[in-house]
């Protein structure tokens, strides 16, 4: 649904209320007033290096917000 109505929801200034009501975990993960989104990803972004540093095969696997937090990690990864 979000794929499909997200563009329109953001347009007639509904995507962050809805956010906010039905997925508050990522409401709190996007506040940039907090520090809950760098230290969860910090969460994963140190375990994730070592692991790269080291050659590991790495599979990881997420779900939900942990889906959000995997992607902005392996992101910053790539850049």
């Amino acid at each position: 649904m979000a794929d499909s109505f997200g563009g329109f929801l953001e347009t007639i200034g509904l995507a962050e209320p809805l956010i906010r009501t039905f997925a508050e975990d990522i409401e709190h993960y996007w506040n940039t007033d907090s520090a809950f989104g760098t230290d969860v990803r910090w969460r994963l972004t140190k375990p994730l290096l070592n692991a790269l540093k080291e050659g590991d095969n790495i599979f990881l696997v997420s779900h939900s917000l942990g889906t959000m937090i995997a992607y902005d990690v392996l992101w910053k990864f790539s850049h």
